[in-house]
């Protein structure tokens, strides 16, 4: 259930997702220092024949390929470490930072890492909203908020999107704004009927104009 004046970030999984997003450099690393390490033998065997080429093959040789390799492996793990650390940082910033807050009358949108921004759109201005899922959303359980909105003295619409959110955040949010969007548009839209009118204020009825006899001859 959405409470007004309730500030809520984006769920778990979209936490766990703009965390991977960060640390995607730091992934790579560890995949290529884990494949050298599995194939380790067959490198230093590699570098072995490479240098037959030019001489014979000296225990000096062999022993400089292997530290080659090894220092290889750690030099990425370290990489890997540090941009894992950083990423993690700036994922938990960009995270936290991501803020929504329905209060009475605007839907408040707060995001940035350094330097925030904020958009404040009141809900009368909100046209329709939808949700989007392409297959990235659905293999990790977001997806993608929309608010189309008609600024006020502004021709067309603009967009507002909410790309990554929690689908079942998602849903909650879209059933709230709805039920807001629907009473926006009854209160502006919908003025009492001429029906109505009649019933509280009768209009009464049209006395018939008497017919003046005929002229005596």
């Amino acid at each position: 259930m959405v409470n007004r004046n309730t500030l809520y970030h984006l769920g778990r999984r979209t936490y766990s997702f703009f965390i991977l997003k960060r640390m995607t450099v730091s992934i790579v690393l560890l995949l290529v220092a884990l494949v050298i390490v599995a194939f380790g033998s067959s490198f230093v065997q590699l570098g072995i024949s490479m240098s037959s080429l030019s001489g014979p093959v000296t225990q000096s040789v062999v022993f400089g390929i292997t530290t080659f390799v090894s220092n290889t492996v750690f030099t990425l793990l370290f990489v890997a470490f540090i941009f894992g650390a950083v990423g993690f940082i700036i994922g938990s910033f960009e995270y936290r930072n991501y803020t929504i807050r329905f209060e009475d009358f605007n839907i408040g949108i707060k995001r940035g890492i350094i330097n925030l921004s904020e958009i404040s759109t009141p809900y009368h201005q909100i046209q329709d909203v939808s949700l989007e899922r392409d297959i990235t959303h659905r293999t990790l359980g977001l997806s993608r908020l929309i608010l189309n909105t008609i600024p006020e003295g502004a021709g067309g619409t603009s967009q507002i999107s909410i790309d990554f959110i929690d689908e079942d955040l998602a849903k909650e949010f879209l059933r709230f704004l709805d039920s807001i969007i629907g009473v926006q548009i009854i209160q502006s839209t919908n003025p009492i009927s001429f029906a109505a009118q009649t019933q509280q204020n009768p209009v009464p009825p049209v006395q018939p104009t008497p017919t003046p006899p005929p002229a005596a001859k």
